[in-house]
């Protein structure tokens, strides 16, 4: 039966928090479609994560998808509760907080919003990326989701009037009877752990609210069947798409191009043009990828504009696209050419950075549920995908996660086995 819930606004998020359990042994499964009948999950599953895919949607319609899968979650009897939120505290936090509390018709939800193994930590109510201001930091300046403020309680307020206490490493709160969220401070994974401890009972109900890193934590205390074995990663080529426009992505790709990445631009037609893949061009560009794609193990392929915007100001101007317009068409074209190369023939485990750029090729399929796998570089989850009789390798990441060496480190992860398999052949 189901023990926890996790509630993720976007895709990403989901695997990212789902992988923490699943290394745990448990069975986790993770939905797609935030519409999905929760009744509808196998008895078998533990753990359930639903992508509510509401990041981008407006307060009021976060809230009530959220409002709605608590809802349900409740009727089920399932106990525990986890929404799990940004760790740069981008999105609705202040709406879906609020949506867990009424639907569940708790008292108190505990919200620990800090990652500390990712370096995201919470003082004095206040929120830091590596020991800045979240709103001063990169995510300050993030072209379609900028933060703007840093301090937790200030951030839930620009959405919802519900009751706010913030609870500082060196108090203790007394309890409350109104409806509450308790904001937590947090500097380290081991403070981390003494939230945890201090919440959980086995067998009480628990509404808590966090990041993956506070999932790890939660994990080692839930009880699980142990029922999934662990088997080696066997991959041979990787090829990383790229629908990111985070800085710490870019650094991340232009230092895997000088340590050997094959690098492929997309041109703006490719990007943004709707219907390029029926275009007479397409085929030509296809097979000019899969033979690139085919004669190098670590590739890349990029929907970034190596002008710096200045080839794509035409089509957007021509075409009158929003900010928000241009982030569709990026990642609905990008899930598009992964879908057409994986029909040629691509053999490649994929990595897809950016939570839209995945959605857009999830929903270029058929697939409700995936199964994740393991965590095999932080914030670097390997889950698999039935895709017209394959079983596909994908690997997610967040925009921001990870140093400058992450895809060098992914590789090395990824082509350990290699040698093995090739001796063994």
């Amino acid at each position: 039966m189901v023990k926890l819930i996790v509630i993720a606004d976007d895709f990403t998020g989901a695997l990212d928090t789902a992988v923490q359990f699943a290394s745990e042994g448990a069975n986790t499964k993770v939905v797609v479609d935030s519409n999905y009948q929760l009744s509808q999950i196998n008895e078998d599953v533990e753990v359930l994560v639903i992508n509510a895919e509401s990041r981008h949607l407006s307060s009021e319609e976060a809230y009530l998808v959220v409002y709605r899968i608590v809802e349900q979650a409740v009727i089920l009897g399932i106990p525990n509760i986890f929404k799990k939120t940004d760790s740069a505290l981008r999105g609705n936090i202040g709406s879906e907080l609020t949506a867990v509390v009424d639907a569940s018709k708790k008292t108190v939800l505990h919200f620990i919003p800090a990652f500390p193994q990712m370096r995201r930590t919470t003082k004095n109510g206040v929120h830091f990326i590596d020991g800045v201001p979240v709103h001063e930091s990169v995510f300050g300046k993030d072209p379609f989701e900028p933060v703007k403020n840093s301090v937790v309680s200030d951030i839930i307020r620009e959405q919802s009037k519900i009751n706010l206490i913030n609870v500082f490493e060196t108090e203790d709160v007394a309890d409350v009877k109104n409806p509450t969220i308790k904001i937590y401070d947090a500097g380290t994974e081991g403070r981390l752990t003494e939230i945890v401890e201090g919440l959980y009972v086995e067998n009480q109900p628990l509404l808590i609210a966090g990041c993956a890193g506070l999932a790890a934590v939660l994990s080692k205390k839930l009880s699980f069947s142990k029922g999934r074995d662990k088997n080696p990663i066997i991959c041979r080529s990787l090829l990383v798409v790229c629908g990111s426009v985070n800085p710490i992505t870019l650094t991340q790709l232009e230092h895997a191009e000088k340590n050997g990445f094959k690098r492929v631009h997309l041109t703006t037609e490719q990007r943004m043009m709707d219907s390029y893949l029926e275009t007479d061009g397409s085929t030509k560009a296809v097979k000019g990828w899969m033979d690139i794609f085919s004669h190098n193990d670590k590739c890349i392929l990029d929907s970034q504009d190596p002008t710096d915007g200045l080839a794509d100001q035409d089509f957007i101007d021509e075409n009158k696209l929003t900010i928000n317009d241009v982030r569709m068409k990026i990642s609905t074209n990008m899930g598009r050419i992964i879908k057409r190369l994986l029909q040629e023939g691509l053999e490649s485990a994929i990595m897809i950075t950016g939570g839209d750029t995945l959605m857009g090729f999830i929903n270029q399929t058929d697939i409700k549920e995936i199964t994740p796998i393991e965590d095999v570089v932080s914030g670097t989850v390997l889950f698999t995908i039935e895709f017209e009789g394959r079983t596909i390798q994908i690997l997610s990441k967040s925009g921001g996660f990870g140093d400058e060496k992450l895809l060098i480190t992914l590789a090395e992860r990824m082509f350990a086995n290699r040698k093995e398999i090739a001796h063994a052949r």
